[in-house]
């Protein structure tokens, strides 16, 4: 499989925010705690199998690291 031909790309239209959220206090279980939200965001690789259908449960488990960066 090559990554780097027919690369297919989407540019989103979302504006990540990056910022932490304000500090605030929580009450957890009688304990008092200063907490603040913090940003995550996932990528995802979605993969064409050889009958071009687009799959996002790719076996990463059949190739090393090693080889895959060969």
């Amino acid at each position: 499989m090559v990554f780097n031909q027919s690369a297919h790309y989407e540019i989103g239209e979302e504006i990540l925010d990056f910022n932490m959220g304000p500090k605030r206090i929580e009450t957890i279980d009688g304990k008092r705690y200063e907490v603040q939200s913090v940003p995550s965001y996932s990528l995802r690789l979605a993969v064409r199998s050889r009958d071009h259908s687009l799959k996002d449960n790719f076996d990463t488990k059949t190739i090393s690291n090693e080889e895959f960066n060969r």
